[in-house]
């Protein structure tokens, strides 16, 4: 099995050395790492070429002459890997040594995995530790867990992503379904591969940190902490054009998962999640002439299985 590291990195030279040293550290080591620096202006193109001159592995690096952004640049080190598994890496983070070994025994052990993650410790700027992990900031616990390891990832995701890019890797099988990236909705390139991929084959989820995945102020995309002000802008009614881009991204998604060969229960579930959406987008904006249609949907129960519950309702009918 040819393992390949998909990285991506825009002036990441403050933390991307101690990535760099814990890729060199695998137990397992990759068998080529591809990266994409989305033309970075600090001193990374330059560190990355230092680490391909003495890497004990391939290393594959393309610059670009402008930048193009998180997604598109990930799509371009997918594209490029060879590798029957393709591990996502991000530049700022630091992987435990066991990390591809661990994952890699997954996908040998279960033919029908098409995508495992694990779990993640946090670090800070200072490379300081938290004892919380990322699975209870999801809130990702034993329940949800479950539902994982009894093949129902696709509804789950389908309400929430609950998949880190930086902790995810998948069977390059899957390239031609999820590229290229659609980027006009809310999913990110993690949540995008992880929905698509548990659409059509099995979810593994190893409940231990594998990776510690750092948050600081310069990072482009990630876990951003929630604050009490983050919390009042979410009571905010959510514009109507916002529904009607994520329905657009997931008819995308349906149209492909067709083709790929979707079973009828996933499809179903597809089309009520796309369905949900433009009834949110379509309320009135008298909260009284909304009630029939947040009723209807109370009833039907799309609120709890594809948006947060009464929160969401009381939210469309209030707010």
């Amino acid at each position: 099995m040819k393992v390949s590291i998909a990285m991506c990195t825009f002036n990441g030279a403050r933390f991307l050395p101690e990535q760099l040293a814990s890729l060199r550290a695998q137990q397992r080591r990759p068998d080529e790492l591809i990266i994409c620096d989305d033309a970075s202006t600090d001193e990374t193109p330059q560190l990355l070429k230092d680490f391909s001159r003495t890497a004990e592995f391939p290393v594959h690096l393309s610059v670009n002459s402008t930048n193009v952004g998180t997604n598109k640049n990930f799509a371009q080190a997918i594209n490029a890997c060879t590798g029957d598994i393709v591990f996502l890496c991000d530049q700022d983070d630091i992987w435990n040594s066991e990390k591809i070994r661990s994952i890699e025994s997954i996908f040998q052990a279960h033919p029908k995995a098409g995508l495992v993650f694990t779990d993640a410790e946090f670090l800070d700027e200072s490379s300081a530790g938290s004892a919380k992990c990322l699975s209870a900031e999801l809130a990702f616990g034993r329940r949800r867990q479950n539902v994982v390891k009894t093949g129902g990832a696709f509804a789950l995701l389908l309400r929430q992503n609950y998949v880190c890019g930086a902790t995810m890797a998948f069977r390059s099988a899957f390239r031609e379904l999820i590229l290229p990236i659609v980027e006009d909705g809310p999913l990110i390139h993690d949540g995008w591969i992880a929905l698509l991929i548990s659409a059509v084959a099995g979810v593994s989820f190893i409940d231990r940190p594998l990776i510690k995945y750092r948050r600081h102020a310069a990072q482009q995309v990630g876990l951003a902490r929630v604050s009490r002000v983050d919390e009042v802008m979410r009571a905010q009614r959510t514009a109507p054009d916002s529904y009607v881009r994520q329905a657009r991204q997931l008819s995308e998604a349906l149209s492909r998962l067709l083709d790929h060969g979707i079973s009828a229960r996933h499809e179903q579930l597809l089309r009520e999640k796309i369905a949900h959406l433009h009834e949110r987008a379509r309320l009135p904006q008298s909260p009284l002439r909304r009630l029939p249609s947040v009723s209807k949907e109370i009833v039907n129960l799309r609120y709890h299985r594809f948006s947060r519950g009464w929160y969401s309702a009381a939210k469309d009918l209030l707010v």
